[in-house]
């Protein structure tokens, strides 16, 4: 069972990918609830800073970036800082999401609360709505695929200045006395998955 907190853009192809070299085995996918850590077998999840213990190993690194319409005073630069924004109506996944929380984290880093226009958990709506010009969105580079926001026709994204926003993908696991085998295997995909990703 596969608890997703984060990255939940990757899952169809983490799925597919997996199913590819290892088509005996099921899955299972958690991703609005909080369960108890007795009904996963491994959890991704998201934190600013890197932790790594036994039972939490991260996978990935990545910028957050922030994306606006073509259109935009900021759109011109090559980078911003991240106060530069706080007059722009945001679009932002829900409050109570680890990245909605770093995000506003961030924010109020820069020196101001995010006006948040409007708030969406699917990051192909986010994607469209700065694409139609209705606000700007801070994305992760390599988990929400940001090259791809940038071939929208009306977006552009930009690396932020200050204050050093990033994220790290972690991966955690229970404490448990038995491993099964499956799980073994799938912790050793996930590993190999986000190191490629993270050449990429």
């Amino acid at each position: 069972v596969l608890y997703m907190q984060a990255a939940s853009k990757l899952l169809p192809e983490l799925i597919a990918g997996f199913r590819a070299q290892h088509p005996e085995i099921r899955l299972a996918i958690i991703q609005e609830e909080r369960p108890h850590s007795a009904q996963w077998d491994v959890c991704i999840t998201s934190s600013r800073f890197s932790r790594p213990t036994a039972r939490n190993r991260t996978l990935l690194r990545e910028s957050i970036l922030l994306a606006v319409p073509r259109d935009h005073p900021l759109a011109a630069k090559e980078q911003v800082r991240l106060e530069s924004a706080a007059n722009a109506p945001f679009i932002a996944l829900h409050k109570g999401k680890a990245l909605r929380e770093l995000t506003d984290e961030y924010c109020r880093m820069a020196g101001f609360e995010p006006d948040i226009e409007v708030e969406s958990d699917n990051p192909n709506v986010i994607r469209d709505l700065i694409n139609l010009g209705i606000g700007v969105s801070m994305i992760p580079e390599i988990t929400w695929h940001a090259r791809e926001y940038d071939r929208q026709g009306n977006i552009k994204t930009l690396p932020i200045a200050s204050p050093a926003c990033k994220r790290y993908i972690n991966l955690i696991t229970p404490q448990r006395s038995y491993k099964p085998q499956a799980v073994q295997q799938f912790e050793d995909f996930l590993v190999a998955y986000f190191q490629q990703l993270q050449a990429d």
